[in-house]
């Protein structure tokens, strides 16, 4: 069977959380039968799994379960994924969680992702026009606003995940060279890139923050309270500006990178270029996005790369 760390996720929940013998007993079941899923998807060890099979998961439970239950399911993952990050036994943990969140059933039992012929569940895309409209949704005259469209800009531009934007500091971003630098520890560093449209928004944000930062490595991205945003917050913020630009589905960080992923790939980036882009291993996301990898493999380039970030058709 997967090794999945069963009696330290009890225990996990028992002393850490608090959490009543019923309670426990339940996320014992939960994670029990997350087990035998992995078994089936030969996964013998929970570090090994991808976001992509986790949401085949869900997609597979929703079927079979009442709205009540898979919400249940759903709170318990989320525990179980909170467990296994603070061992340090998984990678993605963001996606994980933002895959719980944003995972919907509507009311035939199907999630609202699309599926290609092969039944694989794919990435729920935003086109450009609706990125245009969650772009302008922040209300420009406002903190909250020139805040939000610098975060939202710069999270699809530069495909990050949610603990990478909320961890920039002041002295990550290099506005001359449209890079912003993330800190995976104290000894390492990668670049990622963005695009114009990214920049000015940026720029705006700190231009309205000028003397308020008292060190170059501040946080970046704060509340109204002065803090640090945290990962509630961001999600809060996506979803009420996804809602406003009239998105009719739940928008999250892991969809403004799938979507990058998606119009990078569509302008003629191969799938390992758009793998290094999203800061991945791999390049098995690309039956996700719906596009065929390596058909247009060498194609892609600095154009493939400017045309999504500046939404250009």
């Amino acid at each position: 069977m997967a090794e999945i760390y069963l009696e330290s996720f009890m225990q996990y929940l028992s002393d850490e959380k608090g959490l009543k013998d019923a309670s426990v007993r339940a996320g014992k079941k939960e994670a029990e039968r997350f087990g035998e899923y992995l078994d089936s998807e030969g996964i013998r060890n929970i570090s090994d799994l991808l976001p992509s099979s986790y949401q085949r998961y869900l997609e597979k439970e929703a079927k079979v379960m009442g709205t009540a239950a898979f919400n249940r399911l759903k709170s318990c993952m989320r525990s179980y994924f909170r467990f296994l990050n603070s061992r340090r036994l998984i990678s993605y943990y963001d996606s994980f969680v933002e895959e719980t969140d944003a995972f919907m059933k509507n009311d035939t039992g199907q999630s609202p992702q699309d599926t290609g012929k092969d039944g694989e569940a794919r990435a729920d895309i935003l086109d450009y026009a609706q990125l245009r409209a969650l772009f302008e949704a922040p209300d420009d005259g406002s903190f909250t606003g020139i805040r939000d469209r610098a975060m939202l800009e710069l999270i699809y531009s530069a495909a990050l995940r949610a603990e990478e934007v909320l961890s920039l500091r002041v002295s990550d971003l290099d506005l001359q060279l449209n890079i912003c630098f993330l800190r995976h520890s104290p000894f390492e560093r990668e670049m990622a890139p963005f695009g114009s449209r990214a920049r000015r928004a940026l720029e705006a944000y700190l231009t309205m923050m000028k003397g308020f930062f008292t060190a170059r490595d501040d946080v970046l991205f704060l509340n109204q309270n002065g803090q640090p945003m945290s990962r509630q917050g961001l999600w809060k913020m996506i979803s009420k500006h996804g809602k406003n630009a009239g998105i009719d589905r739940p928008v999250s960080v892991s969809m403004l990178r799938d979507s990058f992923a998606a119009h990078l790939m569509e302008n003629g980036a191969d799938a390992l270029q758009t793998a290094y882009a999203l800061g991945l291993k791999g390049s098995s996301f690309a039956s996700r996005l719906g596009t065929d990898q390596g058909t247009r493999s060498g194609t892609g380039g600095d154009k493939s790369f400017r045309k999504a970030r500046e939404l250009e058709n």
